[in-house]
């Protein structure tokens, strides 16, 4: 290497060094991202993401129209705690795909 920068102009050997470093930090991320598969990774992350919230903003009117198999209708309380349990759990899990997702990053 001495041989080869050893006998460059200071600005051909300057242009050199440029040429061969990334632009920035973020050209730097995005080609080890794509080259290690993590961006696939963290796709999948935010698509469960966005799944798990879609699924949070269902038909809440479900709640009062349920039924038991056998044809009587359910308690809206029964059916509000669930949903509420459900409502917490899902955002618990969105809370760790968060997480996960700055793990990645």
């Amino acid at each position: 290497m001495k041989d080869t920068y050893n006998n460059m102009p200071i600005e051909t050997a300057y242009q050199a060094m440029l040429s061969s470093q990334p632009e920035s930090k973020a050209v730097l991320t995005k080609q080890l991202g794509i080259s290690t598969g993590i961006y696939d990774n963290l796709d999948a992350l935010r698509q469960q993401q966005v799944s798990i919230l879609r699924s949070m903003t269902g038909d809440q009117s479900a709640i009062f129209k349920a039924t038991n198999p056998d044809g009587t209708p359910v308690d809206p309380r029964v059916m509000v705690a669930q949903y509420q349990a459900n409502m917490k759990s899902n955002t618990e899990r969105v809370g760790q795909l968060r997480q996960l997702e700055d793990v990645y990053t």
